[in-house]
């Protein structure tokens, strides 16, 4: 009864996972259609979980049932399509996450490229549903036998470790598409991370270092290759070790490299706002930019001042004279003449 508690806790991770994914998507409630592929795969999981728990109720196998009667026929191909429904739904959510806007562009990117390692994890399922040889020779001659195997190299079934079960004596595919369903809550941790710490790096700075997280890429296909050699993991050879220190040296020097690119941009200068025009430096006046006006371009503003105010004052001369000359003399104490 252990498998039907495995696969429990891993349906009930994913759904709670890709329900914030899609509580999040376009910056408010997603469209209908996409909750409706969020409940048709919701519901396939339930259905998958049940029948597995059936299965290991009655003691057989579930995914690699040997259909011994007709109900573990209908079992088995039953699982079968729940398991393309369920990889068709994660693929049309990680399609329209990619298409989508986030509040943030980290948050953004971790969400797209655990999506799509999820995808690319849960295909690795169907290495493991592969008949093998001896299995096909035997379907031939009517002999009733399992179908498919996630251990390679090694007896199915056979000496695994504590709580996963993955085989200690050859390779197992069940690592590997371990390791890629649950990319999308790796790399989710991953970006609340970087932006619950506070590293007082830029935006830009925080994405890079979520892309660098994709390499959690190369840590599947490692997986799958120690699978498909037939080792161990805890049994790995020179070739696979090798890999494995390549990757961590890869990841560790482009968070070097951003970590350095943002110091230089953090120290690098602010450019200051270009200063407001002066509209005494717009032509016919030339002045320095930044500077006041030069006294030679200021003189003819003062002329023009002191034109405007001779002439005016010439004015009033003129009419005071016409008033002069016009109006009669007045008797003495008759006060001012009336203002025409």
């Amino acid at each position: 009864m252990l498998k039907p508690l495995k696969f429990g806790i891993s349906f009930l991770v994913y759904a709670v996972s890709l329900g914030w994914v899609l509580g999040r998507m376009h910056g408010e409630r997603p469209r209908r259609w996409v909750m409706g592929v969020g409940t048709v795969l919701a519901v396939s999981s339930f259905i998958e979980l049940m029948l597995i728990t059936v299965q290991a109720a009655r003691g057989q196998e579930s995914h690699f049932s040997a259909r011994a009667t007709q109900f573990d026929s209908w079992v088995g191909r039953g699982m079968a399509m729940i398991v393309v429904v369920l990889w068709a739904t994660s693929l049309v959510i990680a399609i329209v996450a990619l298409r989508s806007r986030f509040g943030d562009r980290a948050l953004a990117a971790a969400v797209r490229w655990g999506l799509l390692l999820t995808v690319f994890g849960a295909a690795l399922g169907a290495l493991m549903i592969i008949p093998t040889e001896q299995q096909q020779s035997a379907v031939a001659d009517g002999v009733s036998t399992l179908l498919g195997a996630h251990s390679v190299g090694a007896t199915h079934g056979g000496p695994g470790l504590p709580l996963t079960g993955w085989s200690t004596e050859g390779g197992d595919l069940r690592i590997p598409h371990f390791i890629g369903i649950h990319a999308l809550q790796a790399l989710l941790l991953l970006g609340v991370a970087l932006n619950s710490m506070r590293l007082r790096l830029p935006e830009d700075a925080v994405v890079r270092l979520v892309r660098v997280g994709g390499g959690y890429l190369g840590l599947v296909l490692i997986a799958l290759t120690q699978a498909l050699r037939a080792q161990p993991l805890l049994a790995p050879d020179l070739w696979i070790l090798t890999s494995v220190a390549a990757l961590i040296g890869g990841v560790a020097a482009g968070v070097v490299q951003i970590f350095r690119a943002a110091r230089k941009t953090r120290h690098q200068p602010v450019p200051l706002p270009p200063p407001e025009r002066n509209r005494w430096c717009s032509p016919p006046y030339s002045c320095r930019p930044g500077q006041p006006p030069t006294q030679q371009a200021s003189r003819p503003v003062a002329r023009r001042r002191v034109g405007i105010r001779a002439a005016s004052g010439e004015c009033m001369s003129l009419s005071g004279r016409w008033w002069t000359s016009s109006t009669p003399p007045s008797a003495p104490g008759a006060g001012p003449p009336p203002h025409r």
